[in-house]
């Protein structure tokens, strides 16, 4: 869950629309940095032969996150109405920077597996942000087909 919502700067924004398909992209900085927090269950976790099972609260927070969104479709006839229907997407983040801050019953282990975020936080990072990339892309995919569902294409993208 993002504890608040960061401010957003698009840098980068192109469309292509014509009367059978679309396609459009759009880049957003995300500035100073967003801020995830959720609850962890490690059991039975070891890293470099030291137990790090524990249980707690974890925030993990991107620096200077880069977002880009991407949507493909074509015009769908409903009802002899078209829409544009979304049939791919993709959605990429870059970070200048991500760490974590663990907070469990054990402060021993909390330090530990901070240091370890710290030491790794590039490779960390590298898997961490497609799980990501693809909650968040399938997220902004449906509310754009949500919109696209109820406004008529020649309305949505006028000629």
């Amino acid at each position: 869950m993002c504890d608040y919502l960061p401010n957003f700067l698009i840098n980068f924004f192109s469309a292509t629309i014509n009367d059978s398909n679309f396609y459009i992209s759009i880049k957003a900085l995300a500035d100073p940095h967003i801020v995830i927090s959720m609850n962890y269950v490690y059991k039975e976790a070891q890293f470099d032969n030291l137990d790090i099972s524990s249980n707690g609260r974890l925030l993990f927070i991107y620096g200077k996150m880069l977002c880009t969104l991407t949507l493909t479709g074509e015009v769908s006839k409903i009802n002899d109405i078209d829409y544009a229907l979304i049939t791919s997407y993709q959605f990429n983040i870059e970070a200048e920077h991500f760490s974590a801050d663990f907070e469990s019953g054990n402060l021993e282990i909390s330090k530990r597996l901070n240091q370890i975020v710290e030491k790794y936080w590039l490779y960390l990072l590298s898997t961490e942000k497609n799980e990501y990339a693809v909650y968040y892309g399938k997220a902004y995919k449906n509310y754009a087909q949500s919109v696209f569902s109820v406004i008529p294409y020649d309305t949505l993208f006028p000629k």
